[in-house]
């Protein structure tokens, strides 16, 4: 591995427990609850903005604690709807990336001929449909959205059907980590 690219993993992981740490205080002050339910706008739109954080590695963590605090306090169903729309927008923006730049990048690292032998698509085309699944799957969990979009947009689906999987993921994603929270809240 060269210095960029230890240099690049490095800030990686540095992001990642920056993002860990800032939920934990977002977890341990009152404050920030009081202000996250304190009337039905700021729900929708903290609803949303959270949604849209809940698809990046970086600020997945976070995320959940604001939704979390959100749903314990108000309708989980009406977060798991609205979040659900901004982590759409979220991964629209990762799809975009990953369809114009992780693509070709990947086309890229397979061209070596170990690499090509050892990673033909040609081997898994008839499991080519189990990707939109595990994909969808990956969104749903707690886990951050970079890899499930990477399987929906290898598969190269069309935008609706992108669209329609990520929302109805990340809808039930939320909705059982706000309905989770708040049946241990009570």
């Amino acid at each position: 591995m060269n210095q960029a690219t230890r240099t690049h993993v490095f800030k990686d992981v540095c992001l990642i427990f920056v993002s860990i740490a800032v939920a934990i205080v977002l977890l341990v002050t009152p404050s920030v609850e009081r202000i996250l339910t304190s009337s039905m706008e700021v729900e929708v739109l903290a609803s949303f903005v959270a949604g849209i954080f809940f698809t990046s590695v970086v600020t997945t963590p976070a995320a959940i604690v604001a939704l979390i605090e959100i749903g314990t306090a108000n309708s989980p169903w009406l977060v798991a709807l609205i979040g659900g729309l901004g982590a759409v927008v979220g991964d629209l923006v990762l799809f975009r990336f990953v369809q114009t730049h992780f693509n070709r990048d990947l086309e890229q690292f397979l061209k070596t001929r170990r690499l090509r032998n050892v990673f033909s698509f040609s081997r898994f085309r008839s499991f080519t449909w189990l990707f939109p699944f595990v994909g969808g799957l990956i969104i749903a969990s707690p886990l951050p959205d970079e890899l499930g979009v990477t399987f929906l947009g290898v598969t190269k689906l069309p935008m609706k059907t992108f669209i329609l999987i990520s929302y109805l993921s990340n809808f039930l994603g939320i909705l059982l980590i706000t309905l989770a929270a708040k049946s241990l809240a009570s």
